[in-house]
């Protein structure tokens, strides 16, 4: 059962490819609806959502969150990249990349 503030990504259906990966917050507990599914509010999501099409994601498994760098050539910001030993950002204008500093 999926619970309010679970983290979840869409699995096996046509908005998963859309949303390609998105982590959503589920914005409600799963219930059952008046169709019978079990559905689910998600944040910024309009309407609820089938339970069986979503996914929990652990987020305690990701090593650390990456913030975004201003790049050096233009004005965009970079987007951090883990590559294990090494951590580096790329640019969401320009594909400038720089090593980042630990």
């Amino acid at each position: 059962m999926l619970k309010k503030g679970d983290k979840v990504v869409m699995h096996t259906c046509g908005e998963a490819g859309h949303y390609n990966g998105k982590i959503w917050t589920c914005k409600t507990d799963q219930y059952k609806a008046s169709s019978g599914s079990q559905v689910v509010f998600l944040e910024g999501f309009s309407g609820y959502f089938l339970a069986e099409y979503l996914q929990i994601v652990h987020l305690e498994n990701v090593e650390k969150e990456i913030k975004p760098t201003e790049c050096y050539r233009c004005d965009g910001k970079g987007v951090g990249l883990d590559w294990g030993a090494m951590t580096f950002w790329e640019c969401d204008v320009c594909k400038g990349t720089g090593e980042l500093e630990n």
